[in-house]
């Protein structure tokens, strides 16, 4: 599990944690990432944006997986 510890320059120190939930240490990490870039989850104005945007993502996840992105 990771906790952010403290940023320098804008630059997240990350550090292994034992013995916590994950769900715990994810939920702090969010909250750690919308401080440092002062954001919050984005809204959608309507269902289609949503769908928009879910397969935007679920495309770019799937070229990101492919073999041309692997590590030899």
């Amino acid at each position: 599990m990771v906790l952010i510890q403290g940023s320098t320059a804008g630059v997240a120190t990350l550090k292994y944690s034992a013995g916590r939930s994950g769900f715990d240490e994810r939920k702090k990490l969010v909250d750690k990432l919308k401080a440092e870039f002062s954001a919050d989850w984005p809204t959608f104005d309507s269902a289609a944006q949503a769908r928009v945007v879910a397969g935007l993502t679920s495309v770019a996840d799937w070229i990101g997986s492919g073999e041309f992105f692997e590590k030899s």
